[in-house]
């Protein structure tokens, strides 16, 4: 661990890798292998160029708990099993994004926490375009942790950008915020942008 004048703490951690205090619970869980991965839905308005998603899965309204496919989205002995079989402390709601069914999600965050109690954390990532007036809804199920992933496009120019609101939104529910984004060569100045803007919102 060393400090760089006028810097956060800079922490050495897995696989060579570097972060700066806080690191949120999801994360260190994750870094665990501790958690399940529950994609809510394929679908997603964004279609960022990197999206990881295969093609059974993207752009379709499909559920998956870490491999296994659900039936259709009420089929949650599987996601149930799967949590269990895996010994999962706690759970990301991944994407697409798990927003454009918010409905459905907060049922599954209520059912999750309803079988493994409240220590099981539940982070969910979001683009930060769909329907931000139901976070409070899903805090109020029992989410811990809210990631934001915005679009490149908006990176340099977030405080103008339609993810900003629902960031705001979402600080003023006791639910722990991030933004999360991948490393792209050519857009660090965007980058860094975005996570100055980040550092002053208080976010992780």
């Amino acid at each position: 661990m060393h400090k760089v004048k006028g810097m956060k703490q800079i922490v050495q951690w897995l696989n060579s890798s570097k972060y700066t205090e806080p690191l949120s619970s999801g994360c260190k869980l994750c870094a665990e292998g501790a958690k399940l991965v529950l994609l809510v839905t394929g679908k997603c308005s964004t279609h960022c160029f990197y999206c990881p998603l295969s093609e059974k899965k993207y752009g379709k309204d499909v559920v998956y708990a870490d491999e296994w496919k659900l039936d259709d989205e009420n089929d949650v002995d599987k996601l149930l099993k799967e949590a269990r079989y895996i010994e999962a402390e706690g759970a990301g709601l991944t994407r697409g994004d798990p927003l454009l069914v918010w409905e459905r999600t907060k049922q599954y965050i209520s059912l999750l926490k309803e079988h493994f109690g409240e220590d099981f954390h539940i982070h969910l990532y979001t683009s930060g375009l769909e329907e931000g007036e139901h976070i409070p809804d899903l805090v109020a199920a029992g989410l811990d942790e809210l990631r934001f992933h915005p679009p490149p496009r908006f990176w340099n120019n977030i405080e103008h950008s339609p993810v900003k609101k629902p960031v705001h939104i979402a600080l003023k529910e006791d639910v722990d915020v991030a933004v999360e984004i991948p490393s792209i060569p050519g857009m660090e100045t965007e980058m860094f942008s975005l996570v100055r803007w980040a550092d002053e919102q208080r976010i992780r």
